[in-house]
Order: structure tokens, then C-alpha cells, then sequence
């Protein structure tokens, strides 16, 4: 009889623990569907959001201190501009920025896209030189598409990131600008698309723009990575060249954004390079 009832508490027991080990295997299985479904809502989730930079840059007009890496870039027949940098806030534009202009990439290639009062665009040809490398767009609210900024192209899909192409602000924008217009502007581009940024001018920034110009309504959309230190008006030379007219340009592949923007003469860039200041 005790020996009967020793199996049956056994018995018991045994039964004990698999319905135990069912409850724990099912609470586990619910987490992985809870983790799941968490992984899906937020790669359903537009990801520019985490592209916003945290590091700070003082003063983008400052110069750079002594020894600090900068870009030299020499335009034929136009003159020499130089570049700060700032990894602060955009390390990995910065980063394959200078590996493209190690590499030669630039050199011998053109400004293809100038556009009075407002930019002018350069490296297409950089992306022929070798496999396109890409970089995320990197965000940060304390630098701005001044005059001078240098800042990295892309496409219109915010999440294709950004290659080779770079532009240099070039506009008197921000000089009579209605800035609630444009960040309302902006703001609601970035909740159509499901983003949860919003930009924001304050008065420092508002003042910059008035006193120095450049294009408010392109903050917060593009990365800006360096500010020209020397040679701005080599950059507004190169923004007023006379362009071909949109049948010329189109009828030689140049342009397929219908607007005059393909110089008639070359604008050719014969050497960049990593310098110190």
C-alpha cells in the first residue's frame, strides 16, 4: 500500500512539473511574440530618426584650430576654396568624404548641377570611379545650411542615405525667410512619412540666417558636414556661370530635373585634397 502510494505521489509530482514546464515554455513563446511584434512595429517605422547626431559643434563659422584637418579644393580657372570639417556631428560623412578624396575620386570631375541663389553640386562623376558607398544621413541641430555649408546630396527617399555627390550653399534664402513656414513646412513631410523629428528655429539660429544667408528650408533634411573657411567667392563665381539651355542639356543627357543647371563650359575640380590648417 505505501508503495502504491509513493508511485502515485511521484505520479503527481511528475505531472506537476509538466504542466509547470508548459506554463513557463508558453509564458516564453508569448514573450518571443511580444519581442516580435515589437521588432516589426519598429522596423515598419521610417529609421531617420536615428540618424539625429548627438555631438555639438559651437560656432559652424568658426575657424578651425591650429593643425586641425581641412579640405583644399582647387577649381580650374575659378580659384581655391578650403573646407572645415565636422566629424562632431557627422563622423561617418566625414569619414568616407575624405577616404573618396584620398582616393582620387574627385579630381578631374565636375560641377554638374549649379543653380544661382541657391547651390552648387559636384561629384557625379566620383560615383563612376567605383562602387558607390553609402552613409546615413546624419541630423544635427547645431549646424545649418548657411552660406558656405558643405553638405552631402541624396535622392528624394529619405532612407537611401547618401553617396559621393556634395553641395555648397550658395543662396540669400535665409536673409528674408519665414521660418514658421518652413518648419511647418518640414515638420509635416517628416510626419507623412512616419518620422518623429521636428526642426526648430530659434532666434541665434534666425539671426545667423539674416546676417550671413544660406537656405533655412533645406535644414533638417541633409547632412551638413563642413563650412567653407576661405574662398566663398570662388563658390558664388561658380554659382553664376551661364548654363545651357534645358534642350541643350537634355539633348546631351545632362539633366533630368527640366531646370537650367548644367554649366555651358566644364566647372572642373583639378584636385581636392586633406590638408592641415
Amino acid at each position: 500500500m505505501k508503495f502504491k502510494k509513493l508511485v502515485l505521489a511521484l505520479l503527481m509530482f511528475c505531472f506537476a512539473i509538466t504542466l509547470g514546464g508548459c506554463g513557463c515554455s508558453k509564458e516564453k513563446e508569448k514573450g518571443k511574440e511580444t519581442s516580435e511584434e515589437s521588432k516589426n512595429k519598429d522596423e515598419s517605422k521610417n529609421k531617420l530618426g536615428s540618424y539625429v547626431t548627438t555631438g555639438v559643434v559651437k560656432n559652424q563659422l568658426d575657424k578651425p584650430a591650429k593643425g586641425e584637418e581641412i579640405v583644399t579644393m582647387n577649381v580650374k580657372n575659378f580659384g581655391t576654396v578650403k573646407f572645415r570639417l565636422f566629424p562632431e556631428v557627422a563622423p561617418n560623412a566625414v569619414k568616407n568624404f575624405k577616404q573618396f578624396i584620398k582616393d582620387g575620386r574627385y579630381n578631374g570631375s565636375t560641377f554638374h548641377r549649379v543653380i544661382k541663389g541657391f547651390m552648387i553640386q559636384a561629384g557625379k562623376e566620383a560615383d563612376e570611379k567605383g562602387e558607390k558607398v553609402q552613409s546615413q544621413i546624419e541630423l544635427n541641430p547645431t549646424v545649418h545650411h548657411l552660406n558656405g555649408a558643405l553638405c552631402l546630396a541624396r535622392s528624394y527617399d529619405k532612407n537611401k542615405g547618401q553617396g559621393c555627390q556634395f553641395y555648397v550653399v550658395s543662396s540669400d534664402e535665409g536673409k528674408k525667410a519665414d521660418f514658421n513656414a518652413i518648419k511647418e513646412k518640414t515638420n509635416a513631410s517628416y510626419k507623412a512619412d512616419g518620422i518623429d523629428i521636428k526642426i526648430d528655429f530659434d532666434e541665434a539660429t534666425q539671426k545667423l540666417y539674416k546676417e550671413h544667408g544660406g537656405s533655412p528650408s533645406l535644414d533638417g533634411l541633409y547632412t551638413v558636414f563642413g563650412q567653407v573657411i576661405e574662398g566663398m567667392e570662388v563658390v558664388n563665381k561658380i554659382a553664376d556661370v551661364p548654363k545651357k539651355s534645358k534642350e541643350e542639356a537634355q539633348k546631351s543627357g545632362e539633366d533630368n530635373q527640366e531646370e537650367n543647371s548644367v554649366p555651358k563650359d566644364p566647372v572642373v575640380i583639378e584636385k581636392m585634397e586633406v590638408t592641415t590648417f
